[in-house]
């Protein structure tokens, strides 16, 4: 791969490549070569090394998906590499990220232990050593105050009826990271607790929240308000 990368690098600076510079392409030389390179690498790139993943269901209530069941387009860090605009599905009931093969026919799951992170739109999902069960936990707060999500989907099933049906039920827990230490804060109670040192102030602004209709939006502006006065 440093051969190909190399090669690349040494059309972009004697001009061979004037498909992009020649009609004024807005990225800059090593952006350019680098998008060129991950398109000359992209059928064996190390992250397409894995089983496949099959999905076992079907029709059932709801599905063990992040978001969607449709591809989304990702980016992430794999064995310390970053690569951009992947189509990834990430199964939240056995926490695994699926990768569609470059054929397009199957879809792959990559070695796990090899994922850094992961960023999915505006969600950033992070791998978590110590402090916690191991395991990814997207960061939807990130501030002086971090606040993490464990999302998960929980597989039942229903055997009332003369067939079994198959039911994905979402659940969320919500983990402040204050100093180095995670506490768990699914609650405005357990909010208010964790930040006890400004209890008073975060008490009078956590009546103005609707945590039952949008407990994760509630929870963040808690902790950025916490931010602002500490």
């Amino acid at each position: 791969m440093a051969r190909i990368y190399w090669m690349i690098f040494v059309c972009v600076l004697t001009g061979h490549f004037t498909d992009g510079f020649s009609q004024g392409s807005p990225l800059p030389a090593s952006a350019y070569a680098r998008q060129l390179y991950e398109k000359a690498t992209h059928p064996t790139a190390s992250y397409y090394n894995g089983k496949e993943y099959t999905i076992q269901e079907f029709r059932p209530q709801g599905h063990q998906f992040f978001e969607s069941m449709d591809w989304l387009s990702a980016s992430l860090t794999y064995a310390g590499n970053r690569y951009n605009n992947l189509p990834l599905l990430y199964d939240i009931h056995r926490e695994l990220f699926i990768l569609r093969n470059h054929d397009g026919l199957h879809r792959l799951i990559p070695d796990q232990s090899l994922i850094e992170d992961v960023k999915i739109g505006t969600h950033t999902f992070i791998r978590i050593k110590q402090g916690l069960k191991p395991g990814f936990y997207e960061l939807v707060y990130d501030g002086k105050t971090k606040i993490f999500c464990k999302r998960t989907k929980d597989r039942t099933e229903d055997l009332s009826q003369q067939r079994v049906l198959i039911i994905y039920t979402p659940h969320d827990y919500y983990y402040l990271l204050k100093g180095d230490q995670y506490i768990s804060v699914n609650s405005k109670k357990s909010i208010l607790t964790a930040l006890s040192d400004r209890k008073k102030e975060l008490r009078k602004y956590a009546r103005t929240l609707n945590f039952r209709e949008d407990r994760e939006n509630a929870i963040r502006n808690v902790v950025a308000y916490y931010d602002q006065i500490k």
